[in-house]
């Protein structure tokens, strides 16, 4: 688990045209997790055919290298009373669809060895506040939230996808700091990312960088 309160991204009118990136990898393992057949994300009507899916009892690997495929999980709680700052449109655009985005900076930044791929978008909504909870160890929130989100995909996370990225509303805390930025876990698939930052590129390539087991990504420009 990495602490993130240090990241503070400048927004993406910050990000220089011709950003590189570099990564300096520990070791490159491949992902050996069992293959999910015939699922399917259909992106006009933002659902999931998981009818035939079968996984098996390993646990998935975010991948290295290759393609990985990006869940986006927009979570409102207390009922819808609180909620990121951040639309699902404005986060959708800052991962997949906007000039630069981090689909796009992750093709160029690694000549295609590394690229994200849009896995969809879904929203969800904790019935409970969840001010005043701790991100890295609160593990009942976080089994609602993966619980909410399998509701939606009609299979058991993570199936068919890489990373599944949790835009959270303010209140939480991460290692007692309530100003907390980002994490992700080495080799795991999820990431966490405090209001905002799931719109901030930067941040974003960095959680997923962490769930890759990229030890760290230098930026130039």
């Amino acid at each position: 688990m990495r602490k993130m309160s240090f990241l503070r991204p400048t927004g993406l009118m910050g990000i220089p045209a011709l950003l590189r990136i570099f990564f300096i990898l520990f070791s490159v393992q491949w992902n050996d997790a069992s293959r999910v057949s015939n699922i399917s994300y259909d992106s006009t009507s933002k659902t999931f055919d998981g009818s035939s899916a079968r996984r098996n009892q390993t646990r998935r690997l975010a991948k290295s290298i290759g393609n990985s495929r990006i869940l986006i999980v927009r979570v409102s709680a207390d009922g819808g009373a609180e909620e990121p700052s951040s639309t699902m449109e404005q986060i959708t655009d800052a991962v997949f669809n906007g000039s630069p985005s981090v689909q796009s900076q992750f093709d160029e930044c690694s000549n295609g060895v590394f690229t994200v791929s849009n896995g969809g978008a879904v929203e969800i909504t904790l019935d409970y506040t969840v001010k005043g909870r701790t991100i890295d160890s609160d593990t009942t929130m976080k089994n609602d939230m993966a619980k909410l989100v399998e509701d939606i995909v009609k299979f058991p996370l993570p199936g068919i996808l890489d990373h599944v990225l949790y835009c959270m509303p303010t209140g939480t805390t991460n290692l007692g700091e309530p100003d907390w930025v980002a994490f992700a876990t080495s080799g795991e698939y999820n990431s966490y990312y405090n209001d905002g930052q799931c719109e901030e590129i930067i941040t974003v390539m960095h959680e997923i960088g962490h769930n890759s087991k990229y030890s760290k990504i230098a930026i130039r420009t």
